[in-house]
């Protein structure tokens, strides 16, 4: 307040002082006074003048930006405070927001990513978090959906290879990963923890492998509580575990390898 009181008495001397000089350069004028200021001289006058009148209103602006972002800041507060809703904008933002969320976790945390996987800061942070609980033998429930349209033997490697930061803090015993298949992934990436908070993560539409910005709920139990009665009744029961996927595509390879081995029999007999 002292700083902003000091700028504003600094910035109304610079005017005056503009005035001031102005006011001098324009007597001196119209009285004809050469031997009081010659031309080099009101020249010099006249850039003085044109010098102090920027600095005054470029610490003008400055103070009235600053206020502008304080009284938004204070509004970002208040709808924080009333709504228990943050707003993030970016991919990095987004996912710094989810694992700071995370960090709150005490006992259940549900995720659902769509058409892409978590970035490997994120996977390091659960991971950390998971074991911590783990140390204090109050271990927290990992159960991670991610949503794909395509699905096959890549992507399991991909996240079997992701699943390694998990097993090298030894807590993959507490992840419970599914797969949903999608004909079109379209939706909002999801984190509920604890019947608590809630995550919301809006893809970008230039390319859906980023999120360009987040919302988050934060002790919005009655949100969170219905979200997760949602996840599930609807995400866990349309998905299947890592486990099962792979099975089924075992499956389906050795019904197509036998259909076309038997339907190479028949053209031999033919």
């Amino acid at each position: 307040m002292k700083l902003k009181m000091r700028s504003e008495a600094l910035t109304s001397l610079l005017l005056i002082l503009c005035g001031v000089l102005g006011a001098v350069i324009a007597i001196a004028d119209f009285l004809g006074w050469p031997n009081l200021i010659s031309t080099e001289r009101s020249i010099s006058l006249v850039l003085v003048t044109v010098g102090v009148l920027a600095i005054s209103v470029g610490l003008e602006r400055a103070i009235r930006f600053r206020d502008l972002d304080e009284q938004l800041s204070r509004f970002e507060r208040l709808f924080a405070c009333h709504l228990g809703c943050r707003y993030y904008e970016g991919h990095n933002e987004s996912y710094n927001a989810a694992i700071e969320l995370v960090a709150s976790a005490e006992k259940h945390v549900r995720a659902l990513i769509i058409g892409r996987t978590a970035p490997e800061k994120w996977r390091a942070a659960i991971s950390d978090r998971l074991r911590e609980s783990k140390d204090i033998n109050k271990p927290i429930k990992f159960q991670p959906t991610v949503a794909f349209s395509n699905i096959n033997a890549p992507l399991i490697e991909q996240l079997e290879n992701h699943l390694e930061t998990y097993r090298n803090k030894g807590v993959e015993h507490l992840i419970t990963l599914r797969v949903l298949d999608l004909n079109r992934p379209l939706g909002f990436d999801m984190l509920i923890v604890d019947q608590q908070h809630v995550f919301l993560g809006v893809p970008s539409v230039a390319d859906d492998q980023f999120l360009s910005r987040a919302l988050v709920f934060e002790g919005q139990t009655r949100l969170a509580s219905e979200l997760a009665d949602w996840y599930d009744q609807m995400i866990v029961p349309s998905s299947l575990t890592l486990t099962q996927l792979k099975d089924q595509i075992y499956r389906d390879k050795l019904h197509t390898d036998r259909t076309v081995a038997g339907s190479g029999s028949i053209k031999r007999n033919d």
